[in-house]
Parts: structure tokens; sequence; C-alpha cells
């Protein structure tokens, strides 16, 4: 019998440009296929990584079992660690990595970009009223 091999196929991207959960502020959704023998469950992973930069990246996640040549969508959640939120702004280059029975494939994805001020905090200045400002100590 053949050892699973699986394949990443394709992935989709959505990023939360508003940063309410900084554990998901880009998630993945890879495409995946087993090119090879039957994959048991906890046998083959995928999880993304960062060179630099921000430091994005995310645990491995399962790839539910599959028979030989069945395709399977995998979410990946990628975080930002809140030490790290000050260099969001740019460019940056993530990896896909997918792992298992001996097998280690790198996929690079396009790169995500991050607008200036991305998740940085605002600054809120308060103006005085007119009440505040005609009172005398």
């Amino acid at each position: 019998m053949h050892a699973p091999n699986v394949r990443v196929l394709g992935e989709r991207n959505r990023v939360d440009q508003s940063c309410r959960d900084t554990h998901r502020l880009i998630v993945i959704d890879a495409t995946v296929r087993n090119d090879g023998g039957p994959l048991a469950k906890h046998q083959w992973s995928l999880y993304v990584m960062e060179g630099g930069g921000a430091g994005l990246s995310s645990g491995s996640v399962w790839v539910p079992p599959l028979a030989p040549h069945a395709k399977a969508k995998v979410s990946i959640p990628v975080l930002v660690l809140k030490s790290h939120i000050a260099q969001l702004p740019g460019k940056h280059w993530l990896k896909l990595i997918s792992q298992g029975a001996g097998h280690k494939t790198t996929t690079l994805l396009q790169p995500f970009t991050f607008a200036p001020g991305t998740c940085q905090p605002k600054m809120h200045v308060s103006r005085p009223t007119q009440r505040q400002i005609h009172l005398k100590p």
C-alpha cells in the first residue's frame, strides 16, 4: 500500500483589516488532494509562517482523513502577536507548509499588504466644551 501524499491545489484567504481578532488576522482556506494511499487521522498537517516582518504564523492544522484522490478544504487561522502589530503596515510574504509521512513541501503565497495604520491604536483628541472653556478656578 502507498503512503499518503497530500498536495496543496490552491488557496484563498480572508483578511480582517479591522483587527477584531489578532488570532485570526488572516484565514487561509487551502484546498488539498491526497495523491497517495489512504490518509489517517493526525497523519498530515498544514501551517503558515512568515520569515521576519511581523512574524505572522499559525499553529499546525490537521488535514482530515482522506481516501486516495479525495479533496478537502483546510482552514488555517494566521495570527499576529500584539507585540508585533507595529510591523503590520507594508507587504508580508507567507509560506504554506504541508508535512506528513516523510514529505514536506512549501508553497509561497501571494504577498499580503496592510495599509499604514492597520491595527494601530487610534489617538483620540477630545476638545473642551464651551462650558469647560468658561470655567474659572
